[in-house]
């Protein structure tokens, strides 16, 4: 799901909600230039990634999920 946050007040308002193209999604996490969100979905056994739009932060699934065996975690090095 993605959230606005109401600068003054701190409310948050759903803006987007997005399957994570598996079950049982585990991990996510941004690569380091936040242009893009990368989800494990560990029973789904694949990995699903999305671009992230640099001005509302909503997410746009991209290309095909890769089919791992029960994927967890997802680390970038660099």
């Amino acid at each position: 799901m993605v959230y606005s946050i109401d600068a003054k007040s701190g409310e948050l308002t759903l803006q987007q909600r997005v399957p994570s193209r598996g079950k049982v999604p585990r991990y996510f996490t941004f690569d380091p230039t936040e242009k893009w969100l990368v989800v494990s979905n560990q029973e789904g056994g694949n990995v699903a990634v999305f671009a992230v739009d640099g001005n509302n932060g909503e997410l746009k699934a991209v290309g095909e999920p890769v089919a791992l065996a029960r994927p967890m975690a997802v680390v970038f090095l660099h």
